[in-house]
Order: C-alpha cells, then structure tokens, then sequence
C-alpha cells in the first residue's frame, strides 16, 4: 500500500497535482476481500505512511482534522468496495460472471471510490493545500486516479490467489505470452516517450493499437494474464504522461 502510495504521489498530474492513478485503492479492496478485516491494520498503517510523507510544517485543528479525512479515505472506500462485492455478488465467481463484474465495475471502482475523492480532495481544502475553487476539478481527478487504481491492480491480485499452479505453461505458450508483452512494451515506449516526434493525431490514433494485443491476451492467456497486459500499459503510460509524453499529455 505504501509503496504503491509513493509511486501515485511521483506520479502526479500535470495541473492539478492529482495522481494519476492510485494504485493503493485496488491493493486495498483485493487485500480486505481476501484477508477481511485482519488486512485492516496494514491498510491503515499504509495510509497513514503515506499522508505522514507530506506533513504539513504548522498544525491547526482544521489542518488536524484534514489529515485524519485523508487517513480514513482509504480504508473507509475499501470497506464500502468489498461490501458491495460480498453483498451483491457474494454468490457469483468472482470477475467470472457478468453480474460481479458488473458489480466490479460500478460499484467497487466507480461508486465507492467517491467516497474517498470527496474525503482526500475535502482534506486538502481544509489544510489550505488547494484553493475550494479548485475543489471539483481535483475530486474529479482524484475519483478518476481511484477508480483506475481498482480497476488496474485489484483484478491481478485477486486473480492470482489460487491459480499458482495455472501459471505453470509449455514453452511455446511461454513464447506467446512474452512476446505480446514485448509487443506492448514496445508500442507503449514508442507513444508515451520521445523516441518518435508524434503529432497529437497520430499519438491519439496508434493508441488503439495496443486493442489488438489485449484481447489475443485474454484469448490467449486468460483473466490473470489479461490483468498484468493491462498494468504494463497502464504503468508505462502514466510514467510517460507524467513526464509530458503521450497523447494524454497533449491533451492538457
């Protein structure tokens, strides 16, 4: 959680100074599904590494009171996500069936996470980081970092628990694999770096291209496999748009 906390805040935006993506919310949710409440120390311990790398200088009640929001934005948001999974999809196999991944999708990574996009972007009007007059264009890209976080990270975690064994594949498979991620890797590098002078147009267009290698992935390699193409792209092209590369960062 921490580490992952670190890489968000390195990680941030280009105007707001938002993450993002916030990898912690999706290692929370995985963590708490799987261990329940006894993942609850570690998360809480997490959060509050994280929060304590950007203390404040002075302290006053409201600076106070916005660092305990921040504390309690990630646990609370996680709580909420796996409540919703067990309660409405508790029956279902898990990211197997249309109606847990549905409920995957809205409620764990877009319902819950505006829980803690309104407690963190709140936090940090009152600790007097943020003018209020920003306050909705930084909720929103805090909701967006979160509920990237769940949908990037959680689905490989929980993928991977009990399918050790599954891992184990034939050499010609292995090849398969290594080479889509390899094709990935490199068609990621070529759009979210400068190793070639892309116009926004093109830029925006070759990024569709990484469509094809995904689904032979989840063809191919199945839920897990599909998952790590996924958070190879997704890592490369925040790092890339994070240092102004891409067509994202054209975009702001």
């Amino acid at each position: 959680y921490f580490l992952g906390g670190e890489l968000g805040l390195e990680l941030h935006g280009l105007e707001t100074g938002a993450p993002l993506v916030w990898l912690p919310t999706g290692i929370a949710v995985a963590a708490l599904y799987r261990f329940g409440n006894l993942a609850l120390p570690g998360i809480a311990i997490g959060a509050i590494a994280v929060v304590a790398q950007q203390l404040p200088s002075s302290f006053s009640a409201q600076t106070v009171a916005g660092l305990a929001l921040q504390i309690a934005a990630g646990p609370l948001q996680a709580l909420t996500a796996v409540f919703l999974l067990k309660y409405f999809a508790g029956k279902e196999e898990l990211l197997r069936s249309f109606k847990s991944l549905f409920v995957f999708v809205c409620g764990c990574s877009f319902l819950s996470t505006t829980i803690s996009a309104t407690m963190g972007a709140s936090a940090i009007v009152m600790q007097g980081i943020i003018p209020s007059s920003i306050l909705f264009s930084v909720w929103f890209n805090w909701w967006i970092a979160d509920a990237l976080g769940v949908l990037v990270a959680a689905p490989m975690l929980l993928m991977l628990e009990g399918r050790w064994k599954r891992l184990i594949i034939s050499p010609k498979k292995a090849m398969e694999l290594l080479t889509i991620c390899i094709a990935v890797s490199v068609l990621a590098t070529m759009l979210f770096s400068d190793v070639i002078n892309l116009s926004l147009f093109q830029a925006s267009a070759f990024t569709y291209f990484a469509f094809p290698f995904l689904i032979f992935a989840s063809t191919r390699g199945g839920h897990l496999f599909t998952a790590v193409v996924t958070m190879l792209v997704t890592f490369v092209s925040v790092i890339g748009t994070a240092n102004g590369f891409g067509p994202f960062a054209f975009q702001a």
